[in-house]
């Protein structure tokens, strides 16, 4: 029973800098001074290929916004759908530009370093094709300090009830994100909503090194911004979220779930690596204790799934109770076999294996 006592001892002891590192992150936020962002000052960048389902929700929401930035860019990387014509039939002329992709590159971060090469703005907001946004996110934005690189905040929601488990694991690693950059700094960045110095970008040349891998423009993008000690923010502020949604299959999320995880191993944060260390430990011990007896599983894994219920910040409901329960005892095997995967699975996103 002692092995018992000490996991539940490591829980509490991980949970604790857990509430500590979320007290600090606000901290941060709170005590920030300074100059502060300007619509008129930012250039947004939306690189897009064949997204031609996803493309008209964000168009909608868009033209909803009660505040414009300088201006948005449109960057198609060789779209073979009808991508493009409903951008030029559906976009005003004013304030938006539509870019192609020369042929000899390909690539998200080729197609958002032609996008940057053209942009007016001081500052570049990076957003995915398949998003949609709040309409005062820009009006919200200027409330806030501006940083070298701010980390802002992307929510996922479900396709439909079989992906309940990967919207689940995305809210948990934000989370865990959020109070990390408390404590030291972000492990993890998205770049379905970035906002960044242009001049930074262009003095760091973050994707010089890495133009090979075809995937993780985001996570490269933070790792040389915080090798060079740049001042990061991360906003967590429901007004600046972008919502998307979870693939609509399970072998589509498990996909794009082993695309990040490949991209991850490639970029080699150490802080990240011993944070999923210890993550393993947490996640995975009380599945250990199975081989003792069952009662050696059940009080360790319900003590870890009520942990896991407030790091989500679930509504207490049966639902919420049953979807966390099966994100508890699923998810030791998920990480297991998504790092395995990850190894030696090819992946292939948009028609291109990475």
């Amino acid at each position: 029973m002692n092995i018992v006592y000490g996991y539940i001892v490591f829980c509490i002891g991980l949970f604790t800098l857990y509430l500590l590192g979320k007290k600090k992150a606000n901290e941060k936020a709170n005590n920030q001074t300074g100059e502060k962002y300007q619509s008129k000052c930012i250039s947004v960048i939306i690189p897009f290929r064949d997204e031609e389902d996803n493309l008209q929700e964000l168009i909608k929401s868009i033209q909803q916004l009660s505040k414009q930035p300088l201006e948005f860019i449109w960057v198609n990387d060789h779209s073979t759908d009808k991508s493009v014509s409903i951008l030029e039939t559906t976009l005003p002329n004013q304030n938006h530009t539509i870019l192609h992709l020369p042929d000899e590159l390909t690539g998200k971060k080729n197609t958002l370093s032609f996008g940057i090469s053209k942009a007016k703005g001081e500052y570049i907001l990076t957003w995915d094709a398949d998003i949609t946004v709040r309409s005062n996110f820009f009006q919200q934005l200027e409330k806030y300090v501006i940083n070298t690189l701010s980390i802002l905040p992307v929510e996922m929601n479900l396709a439909n009830q079989k992906t309940a488990f990967f919207a689940i694991e995305f809210e948990f690693l934000n989370q865990l994100n959020y109070a990390v950059f408390g404590l030291k700094r972000p492990i993890l960045a998205n770049g379905a909503n970035l906002l960044f110095n242009k001049s930074a970008f262009n003095n760091l040349q973050p994707y010089q090194s890495n133009l090979n891998i075809a995937s993780g423009d985001d996570q490269f993008l933070l790792k040389q911004f915080t090798e060079n000690k740049q001042p990061i923010s991360y906003l967590r502020d429901n007004y600046l979220t972008v919502t998307t949604k979870t693939p609509k299959t399970i072998n589509q999320c498990l996909n794009q779930r082993i695309r990040w995880a490949s991209k991850n191993q490639k970029v080699n944060d150490h802080l990240a690596n011993a944070i999923g260390g210890l993550g393993m430990a947490y996640h995975f011990s009380p599945i250990l204790f199975l081989s003792l007896s069952l009662n050696y599983f059940l009080i360790p894994f319900l003590f870890k799934a009520i942990f896991d219920f407030i790091i989500l910040e679930q509504k207490f409901n049966l639902r919420n109770i049953f979807n966390t329960l099966i994100f508890s005892a699923v998810y030791p095997f998920y990480i297991v076999t998504l790092g395995i995967a990850s190894l030696f699975t090819k992946v292939e996103w948009k028609d291109r294996v990475i």
